[in-house]
């Protein structure tokens, strides 16, 4: 089984960008932020934009996250 850092990690190498309800949807993970902040320890560069995403009340911001390279 992978960790959930190396999990995000293939899928940011990959090309997709993700943000925390993708994250919780595909790998399980709740706390989005600190696994990138994890990854950023290991030497990676990723960028992080804030997008506009639906959500059953209205709208919200959060981070969509990407490897330094690979457009968002």
């Amino acid at each position: 089984m992978k960790s959930q850092n190396l999990e995000i990690l293939d899928l940011l190498k990959s090309g997709y960008t993700i943000t925390p309800g993708d994250a919780k949807l595909m790998c399980g993970c709740t706390r989005l932020a600190a696994r990138i902040y994890d990854i950023r320890q290991m030497g990676y560069t990723i960028k992080d934009l804030m997008v506009k995403v639906k959500t059953r009340r209205g709208y919200t911001h959060v981070k969509r996250y990407s490897l330094i390279g690979i457009e968002i």
